[in-house]
């Protein structure tokens, strides 16, 4: 996926980037081997019967991310996941660096499958900072709401 993502990223004017449903084309049109060959036509059904029945789908930017999630369902690596999941699980803030814990964060963040939104996404972000920064947030007359808000949070205390 990521050497697609750099293939898109240089050919992005390229219309065969222009909707999801022609990314995943190509996305697809470009992976070889024995392997993947079943994957591939599964994916194709579904793309075609989702597309059946909902034409406007092909350029919804949610097929694309959909299959995103598929592919890496598929093809990541179920070790590379629970160590992603240990390392989310321990991850705490070094020091008073907010930069480093919050790219941290959300790079694992995005390795667990979860999304900012996410139920929980909130607590886990609170309890691996500093228990004084916590508490220094948690004295203003405003409480942040969301991951945003308390990341440029933790930001102004520092």
């Amino acid at each position: 996926m990521r050497e697609f993502q750099l293939w898109w990223m240089q050919n992005d004017n390229n219309t065969s980037f222009k909707t999801p449903y022609h990314r995943i084309a190509l996305f697809l049109g470009k992976m070889r081997g024995p392997k993947v060959t079943s994957w591939i036509d599964l994916m194709m059904r579904e793309l075609n019967n989702q597309l059946g029945t909902n034409p406007a789908l092909r350029t919804d930017e949610v097929l694309w991310i959909e299959f995103q999630k598929k592919f890496d369902r598929k093809f990541t690596s179920a070790s590379a996941i629970e160590e992603a999941q240990l390392a989310f699980e321990k991850l705490k803030m070094e020091d008073e660096d907010i930069d480093a814990y919050v790219a941290s964060f959300e790079e694992l963040l995005s390795k667990v499958g979860w999304e900012r939104t996410d139920s929980g996404v909130l607590q886990k972000f609170q309890g691996g900072l500093r228990k004084w920064l916590v508490g220094a947030i948690l004295n203003r007359d405003v409480w942040p709401e969301n991951l945003d808000e308390w990341i440029d949070a933790a930001r102004r205390e520092l």
